[in-house]
């Protein structure tokens, strides 16, 4: 399956990624399995830093396990990957959009 992308949807709680401090107040479907809105164990991925994270039952968001991790959904796999080439890409100053 290609890795593909759904409109992003801003979230009622604001997380903070806790290796980054990035704000992450938005979310995108990725995946086949994915809902429109997270639920608990739900993954995510920092788009500031990579981080793999997991979601809480109250929709906080924790680092996901060494465990975790070496299970995780290709989908997720994919999605750091993508991350991490984009981080590496020079930033367009905001004059230029």
């Amino acid at each position: 399956m290609p890795f593909t992308v759904g409109e992003s949807i801003r979230t009622e709680r604001v997380n903070f990624c806790p290796t980054c401090g990035g704000k992450l107040d938005a979310v995108a479907i990725v995946g086949e399995e994915a809902t429109v809105l997270p639920e608990t164990g739900d993954w995510t991925v920092c788009l500031s830093c990579g981080t793999v994270l997991r979601f809480n039952k109250d929709l906080s968001l924790r680092l996901a396990t060494k465990r975790e991790c070496k299970r995780q959904p290709p989908e997720v796999t994919e999605a750091v990957e993508k991350v991490a080439i984009l981080n590496k890409l020079p930033k367009i100053p905001p004059k230029w959009y």
